[in-house]
């Protein structure tokens, strides 16, 4: 029994693995990982964000560079929803479309 515990929560992390990490996410839709290749994935996605950050300490206004393109990409969803596609702000898909990318 305890055994059993231990394999599920194993398999329930490497799922939640599976799903996070955007390489491995990628790659399932070909077929079904081993569990050595989602765990290879994820240390190598691990090793680029540590290269990312550290290269990125250089630049103080990363996060805010960040967080001022993904605010005008929402705006820009919002401008195509509410003036291309015709749709409300109210309506569902936009609601679930907005709630998602918030």
């Amino acid at each position: 029994v305890i055994e059993k515990r231990r394999r599920d929560r194993i398999n329930n992390c490497l799922m939640e693995l599976s799903q996070a990490v955007p390489s491995v996410f990628a790659k399932q839709s070909s077929g079904k990982l081993e569990k050595a290749e989602i765990l290879e994935m994820t240390v190598e996605y691990l090793r680029t964000i540590q290269r990312t950050e550290s290269g990125s300490k250089h630049d103080t206004n990363f996060c805010q560079n960040y967080e001022l393109g993904y605010n005008e990409c929402m705006r820009e969803v919002v401008h195509y929803m509410t003036d291309i596609e015709g749709l409300g702000l109210n309506d569902s898909r936009c609601v679930r479309i907005l709630s998602y990318l918030q």
